[in-house]
């Protein structure tokens, strides 16, 4: 029955492409000119509309016009997957025992053609297989050729009778505009705009940059202010793949432990730092069976609003959504997860996005832990997110427009690549085990973290960051550092303790983070307005709220529109 089950799922995720030749038991080559528009049929008579990317499916649709495959049809039994085609030339693949599998550039697909993006020269080949993946003989593969497409929309219901549409989003472009903004010691300008970029970077294809930026968090200690300080640090460790236990000789998951007061994590009075928690805790040796994991989940649940909410925030909410879809097991999650997906429809723009590039891409990201196809959430022709969060890029790769400053550029567009890649959090950051007490010898990065009455160290309200007692042990010693493969074919320093064999031994200074007491002003982060709002506004420190003791001069993050300051 698991098997059945495993090989279902395969059929829906490799979806749409299944060109086979128009003989069965051929194999066929075909160039074909893919436009980044189409619109597909599936057996229950639905139309499916594409737009704003070169997509698999539409390069289906344009070899079916052309001729160069006879008819196809598609089911749309999974929604929240995709169309996925059960018909090609005639030959069926019977739903029992076969499957069409799908394959890009010789490598076997991860996503099915509704969601896979095609380059020009992309090669694209679909094989009938058996459940035991045997090849029954019948392959079609073309080699795309990208056109540009301009669907026309009728004048009743735009008052023109067709429209130009903004290029589909170019993740390389953007990875090399992040490079291009990176520090020669592999940084940015903030740690704040570091962890992000990290973890962009971590999502794929950055090349020497996450090299650079690996080598830099292995060796160097941030000056971190708050809790949700070291969650936003210790989730950019392990997405480099570096241990979070012993980065540089300090343990950043200690002062989230530290945080816990036995019910929830850092300020009682918000819920942002306890959503954040989740992400490195349960990718450095913590389960739901740990009593942190549970109380917290429970807490972030009594927290969520009638209307399926979190703090009447789309970004929260999208953050609260990919944090709860790795515990699912729990009780309740399930039913909160439907509630704010709900909420998130309802938030949700005529244009397909939610008000700005910050928030669509999060809730991008909460969309894929959902499981949900960003296509089931078109508003009307092209107005699709994925389409919505293009229309911020320009020709230079940067994400927000070229009149922005370079740190809002950087932030903006470090959230949007693995949004646009379709990778959440989780998806990215690698995990580790929890340490042996016999083999801890690594400093703690801050034996206890001041807690503020009015907010954490960058929530809306100036606060008082107490000092936390120095951390323990005087030297720190050094970690064997070892190279191994990611999840993209960029090499990935991890602690020795994970992997022994083969260590490149990396120096780490004789430093922890210096955390001292101040009166933080917060600035105002991208996406935040000055006005006073009904709930609490004080945020995630990290993830959208301006860097801490430099604070960014008055350029702000005023001019866009979401409540950023509060996040992360």
């Amino acid at each position: 029955m698991n098997n059945m089950h495993t090989r279902s799922v395969s059929l829906a995720i490799t979806l749409i492409l299944a060109l086979s030749p128009l003989v069965a038991l051929a194999d066929t080559s075909v160039s074909v000119a893919v436009p980044n528009h189409c619109t597909v049929t599936d057996t229950d008579g639905v139309a499916h509309t594409y737009s704003g990317q070169y997509l698999g499916i539409c390069a289906l649709e344009a070899a079916l016009e052309a001729g160069s495959i006879s008819g196809a049809e598609f089911s749309n039994a999974f929604p929240s997957l995709g169309l996925f085609v059960t018909s090609i030339g005639g030959t069926a693949a019977d739903p029992t025992s076969q499957y069409w599998a799908l394959y890009q550039n010789d490598g076997f697909a991860s996503v099915g053609l509704s969601q896979m993006t095609v380059a020009a020269d992309d090669t694209i080949m679909l094989e009938l297989h058996d459940f035991s993946d045997n090849y029954l003989g019948t392959r079609f593969t073309f080699t795309a050729s990208l056109i540009a497409s301009t669907p026309s929309v009728s004048a009743s219901a735009t008052g023109a009778s067709s429209l130009t549409l903004h290029d589909p989003f170019d993740i390389s472009l953007a990875l090399s505009y992040l490079a291009a903004n990176q520090s020669a010691d592999g940084s940015f300008d903030s740690s704040l705009t570091s962890d992000w970029a990290a973890i962009a970077f971590s999502s794929g294809g950055a090349g020497d940059a996450l090299k650079k930026m690996q080598v830099l968090f292995a060796s160097t200690t941030p000056e971190l202010l708050s809790v949700t300080d070291y969650e936003r640090h210790a989730m950019a460790l392990e997405a480099l793949g570096i241990d979070p236990y012993a980065a540089g000789g300090v343990d950043y998951i200690a002062p989230v432990l530290q945080a816990f007061d036995g019910t929830q994590i850092g300020n009682s009075s918000l819920v942002n730092d306890d959503i954040f928690a989740l992400f490195p805790l349960l990718h450095a040796g913590y389960a739901t069976s740990d009593g942190i994991i549970g109380n917290t989940v429970t807490f972030i649940l009594s927290k969520q609003k009638d209307n399926g909410s979190w703090e009447e925030s789309v970004d929260l909410t999208a953050a609260a959504i990919q944090a709860l879809a790795g515990v699912r097991s729990l009780s309740g999650v399930d039913a909160a997860l439907q509630k704010a997906t709900g909420y998130l429809r309802a938030e949700q723009n005529e244009d397909g996005g939610w008000g700005n590039s910050f928030t669509t891409s999060w809730v991008l990201q909460a969309l894929q832990a959902l499981g949900d196809s960003p296509y089931d959430w078109t508003k009307s022709v092209y107005q699709t997110p994925r389409y919505y969060l293009a229309t911020f890029q320009e020709r230079d790769g940067g994400v927000e427009p070229v009149a922005s400053d370079t740190a809002t550029r950087v932030w903006a567009t470090a959230y949007a690549i693995p949004a646009t890649k379709g990778k959440t959090w989780n998806d990215v950051l690698k995990s580790f085990p929890k340490p042996t007490p016999a083999a801890s010898t690594t400093a703690v990065a801050a034996s206890s973290l001041g807690r503020s009455p009015t907010g954490d160290t960058l929530g809306r309200n100036p606060s008082v960051v107490d000092e936390p007692a120095g951390p323990t042990g005087e030297a720190t010693p050094k970690i064997d550092m070892t190279l191994v493969a990611s999840s993209s074919d960029d090499a990935v320093p991890v602690s020795s303790a994970t992997e022994p064999e083969t260590a490149i031994k990396m120096e780490t200074p004789q430093a922890t983070p210096s955390i001292t007491p101040q009166l933080y002003q917060e600035e105002y982060g991208p996406g935040m307005t000055t006005e006073a709002t009904d709930s609490p506004q004080s945020a995630e420190s990290g993830a959208q709220t301006a860097a801490a003791t430099n604070a960014p001069t008055p350029w702000l993050w005023s001019s866009i529109v979401s409540l950023f300051a509060w996040l992360f």
